[in-house]
């Protein structure tokens, strides 16, 4: 039974991972005018740094951000929140349901919305 959870756990973080690098993609082509090449190769390129940098594949700390700053790091701009807000939120909507039913936009908006 164990087994059977661990291998679910894992496939429902591998998809919220996917979700999450894909947002990240569609960002930068959508917000930062980047692409779809040149998205995927500034992605592979930050992904295989993690992964040279990490004891656990797992252990990601960069899935503590928000796909938005990610995006705004990896095409060194940062938008701002405002001009953009409702197009990044169709992309999370788009991707919602692998990010487990929640928009992490609901926070983000919150938390840009703070900081403006």
């Amino acid at each position: 039974m164990r087994r059977i959870k661990d291998r679910e756990s894992r496939a429902e973080l591998q998809k919220a991972s996917k979700a999450f690098w894909e947002i990240v993609r569609d960002s930068l082509v959508e917000l930062h005018d980047h692409s779809g090449d040149e998205a995927s190769a500034k992605i592979e390129r930050l992904r295989q740094r993690i992964a040279s940098r990490s004891n656990d594949p797992g252990d990601d700390i960069i899935y503590h951000s928000e796909p938005f700053d990610v995006a705004c790091r990896l095409a060194n701009r940062d938008l701002g929140w405002e001009p953009v807000k409702e197009v990044y939120a169709e992309i999370v909507r788009r991707h919602q349901a692998d990010i487990g039913g929640t928009a992490p936009s609901r926070k983000v908006m919150r938390s840009h919305q703070e900081a403006s």
